[in-house]
């Protein structure tokens, strides 16, 4: 049996394969199981599972799941499948406790397939697992295996009341699919890319509110362990409002907002909506109230509840005001309205107030939940969004044109806006190139995260086949020593190499100004006898565009980036644009520097503009290169 718990402004979905009555008579006695056989597991086995029966390994991993335990139960499951790999039950229980409650689709797929192949009569329970699977390849953007499972599992469901529901839902979830397959290209000029750890944890972060400054982000999080009242809530999640500040790029590991800690007393969730496009007012909600805060920037005053016009339904939530200031939209549950959270709309009236909720209509809601609502800086372009319009999967943004508060049909905004998972709270700054947005689309930490939407310019940058050698020879033959005493020569290139001998051929890299040292020496004593000269060495008539740094870096080391060497004949740089993933940074020097929070292979970019006498427009050159950032502490991997 499956129960639904629905829960939290965020629209969380749970599925648990027990009862919830079952769930609740057995959670006291789970807890002392629990505890009884931790110590028994432990004493008995000391660290050693092979004394320890597969029944008892079995019982302690139920136990931990029925506490919620989910990491402990699956590690202890999969203790379990060592001693045992036959159990269907076993498999069933692991990639349902996965799939429902660990966000993690990969690992239940495994475990489910493996159910499949190992079931002999769980005919009854097949069409969750089913569905499990449908959504699971869903997810990971296999649709063709996602597309088998949701028609296996329409198959087998029953024509009552409970099946039609079931099979409008799969039905839909198949258009979806389909959709995705015939949207693979994603939207031309846009990048999409994860903020890292310093925000982003294996809990839920959504609520993007940045400033426009772009260097300090509020978002709402959902994190155990969180102190209420000073005591510490392991049990359960609340959502609360932190804090990320940017420096070098990169935002630092976020904090708890405490401004708002009056506010949260006892067990209360507090979110994000929005500032103001006038940088005086945060909207926020508590307990699905809608709050305003008076202040700017990062110093926000005590939240003061809006209105009971404003407040009128079961939930309220993720307010904005236009950039005119005079209409206010937010997700709410009113009654009347098209079936779950709906967008509304209110006018700010004459004498200051906020009028009663406005519907937006069935443009633009559904039966399903629609939320996130956003105006452009110009109040041209509406974005959301939806569950029941038709797009990748789960909430995916659309956009829709306001014509005098008048909304188009929505548009779908593709890829990479929007994945197979939660797409939703698209938010840009004025100038429109920049945004924030949340999504649990794989490759993540864990559950929803904040991703940086970046619009790229396509621009007229020319990239250069650089040449790869500059040769120089020297030829120190005719010299002669007075003295008679053999000499070997010894060349200081001023490239961070040396060369030996009378004569040579030496091959640069990169054009430039060398200032090549040779210093002679007694080849018998090693003596030095002479800094005989310096020989200046420059290419003429060289156009060469290249930033040197190195390949290969760790995570939190800074890596310099030199474009000096760069040169077009006749022609001043006078201007470089440094870019990481086409994310801009730095001061725009030729020199800069950057800071890696996270591991993986990043683009970088330098866009060089140079000036010259007789040309009318600057032109610009590019050079890019793939740095590697490897996981972990330089140091550390050197001590190993």
């Amino acid at each position: 049996m499956l129960l639904i718990l629905k829960f939290t402004t965020y629209n969380l979905v749970l599925l648990h394969h027990e009862p919830i009555q079952k769930n609740m008579r057995i959670k006291t006695t789970a807890a002392v199981l629990l505890s009884f056989l931790c110590f028994h597991f432990t004493s008995k086995a000391a660290g050693d599972t092979s004394t320890v029966s597969a029944k008892s390994i079995l019982k302690l991993a139920r136990a931990y799941s029925d506490q919620l335990f989910f990491e402990q139960a699956e590690n202890t499951y999969n203790l379990y499948l060592n001693k045992d790999t036959t159990n269907s039950d076993v498999y069933y229980e692991l990639g349902m406790m996965e799939f429902t409650f660990m966000f993690k689709r990969e690992e239940a797929i495994t475990n489910l397939e493996r159910f499949i192949r190992h079931s002999k009569s769980k005919k009854d329970t097949l069409p969750e697992v089913c569905n499990a699977l449908g959504k699971s390849y869903q997810f990971v953007e296999n649709y063709d295996k996602a597309l088998e499972f949701y028609e296996s599992f329409i198959r087998k469901l029953q024509n009552n009341e409970g099946g039609i529901l079931l099979k409008k839902e799969a039905n839909f979830a198949i258009e979806q699919c389909m959709f995705a397959q015939d949207h693979t290209k994603p939207t031309k000029g846009i990048v999409c890319s994860n903020l890292g750890a310093g925000v982003n944890t294996a809990f839920p972060e959504f609520d993007p509110v940045p400033l426009e400054s772009d260097n300090n982000l509020f978002f709402t999080t959902m994190r155990f362990g969180q102190k209420t009242e000073g005591k510490t809530v392991d049990e359960e999640a609340l959502q609360s409002i932190y804090v990320a500040t940017k420096k070098k790029g990169s935002f630092e590991k976020a904090h708890h907002y405490r401004i708002f800690d009056s506010l949260e007393i006892g067990r209360t969730n507090i979110a994000a909506g929005s500032i103001s496009p006038d940088n005086s007012k945060f909207y926020v909600s508590k307990d699905e109230r809608l709050y305003v805060s008076s202040g700017k920037d990062t110093t926000w005053g005590m939240p003061v509840m809006m209105s009971d016009t404003v407040n009128s339904g079961f939930s309220q939530n993720h307010a904005m005001v236009t950039p005119d200031g005079q209409t206010l939209y937010f997700a709410a549950n009113i009654t009347g309205g098209f079936g779950g959270l709906d967008i509304y709309r209110c006018e700010l009236s004459k004498n200051g107030s906020w009028g009663a909720p406005i519907n937006l209509g069935k443009t633009i809601n559904t039966p399903q939940d629609e939320d996130g609502p956003f105006v452009s800086a110009d109040g041209k372009t509406f974005y959301f969004a939806s569950k029941g319009l038709v797009g990748f999967g789960g909430f995916d943004i659309f956009k829709s044109d306001i014509h005098d508060k008048n909304l188009s049909t929505p548009v779908n905004m593709g890829r990479p806006y929007n994945s197979s998972a939660d797409d939703l709270f698209l938010k840009f700054n004025k100038a429109g190139d920049v945004g924030y947005l949340s999504s649990g689309r794989i490759k993540g930490y864990g559950d929803m995260d904040i991703y940086r939407v970046t619009k790229v310019v396509d621009i007229d940058c020319k990239l250069l086949k650089n040449k790869t050698a500059y040769p120089v020879s020297f030829d120190a033959s005719k010299s002669i020593d007075p003295k008679g005493v053999k000499l070997s020569y010894e060349w200081d290139m001023a490239d961070g190499t040396k060369e030996h001998g009378i004569k040579f051929t030496h091959v640069y890299k990169r054009p430039g100004d060398y200032d090549v040292i040779l210093t002679t020496k007694d080849s018998i004593s090693g003596r030095v006898e002479k800094n005989e000269a310096v020989f200046p060495v420059t290419f003429k008539n060289a156009s060469h565009i290249e930033f040197v740094s190195a390949d290969t870096v760790y995570q939190n080391e800074e890596v310099n980036l030199d474009a000096s060497s760069s040169v077009i004949p006749s022609k001043t740089p006078v201007k470089y644009a440094w870019k990481i993933n086409d994310t801009e940074f730095g001061k725009g020097g030729s020199m800069s520097s950057y800071t890696f929070k996270n591991s993986g292979r990043f683009n970088l970019k330098v866009q060089i503009d140079f000036k010259c006498t007789n040309c009318k427009e600057n032109e610009s050159y590019c050079y890019s290169k793939v740095i590697t950032v490897l996981e972990g502490n330089r140091r550390d991997k050197q001590k190993k």
